[in-house]
């Protein structure tokens, strides 16, 4: 679903409840700016976009370095899961 918001005289923007989904009161978000993107999560729920990102190049990272050897790609990730 998409919708176009408005920020208020202020700079402020409103979410209306309905584009949150099954928020309750006084459900917390962790909001993220990402350059143009804004990332907008339930605090409890989800890992923040930066720390996803983060892991992905870390998992590649060490993915990369490990690319040397002769053993395969599933025994190299069973290793990293240890």
């Amino acid at each position: 679903m998409s919708r176009v918001l408005e920020s208020d005289e202020t700079g402020s923007l409103t979410i209306p409840a309905d584009l949150l989904g099954n928020s309750s009161a006084h459900s917390r978000y962790l909001v993220e700016n990402d350059g143009q993107t804004i990332h907008i999560h339930l605090e409890s729920i989800r890992v923040g976009h930066a720390e996803r990102m983060r892991r992905w190049r870390d998992l590649a990272d060490r993915i990369g370095t490990s690319s040397s050897t002769e053993r395969s790609a599933v025994e190299i990730l069973s290793e990293m899961r240890r």
